[in-house]
């Protein structure tokens, strides 16, 4: 056929840490939109994303970037408030 007949495609999987900092984000925004919807208490959202199991992977994003959770959740919650 050509030159590169032995040439083989692999996919290189993703380790669950690794390049999933969008995908977290977009799930927290949403999640975070259907709890200012209902009027969650910031305590209330953290008990959720722990049971979600997306409560690890923020943390470790939003201490890469030096925020506190607590403070970040409530901030975007009330930004939601206001938008609605």
């Amino acid at each position: 056929m050509g030159e590169c007949d032995a040439f083989v495609v692999r996919r290189v999987y993703k380790t669950p840490a690794r390049g999933d900092e969008r995908n977290l984000a977009l799930a927290f925004g949403n999640m975070l939109s259907v709890y200012a919807r209902y009027e969650y208490k910031t305590k209330d959202v953290i008990a959720h994303l722990k049971g979600a199991g997306l409560w690890n992977g923020l943390c470790e994003y939003w201490r890469r970037r030096k925020k506190d959770p607590q403070e970040v959740i409530a901030r975007a919650l009330s930004l939601r408030r206001l938008a609605a």
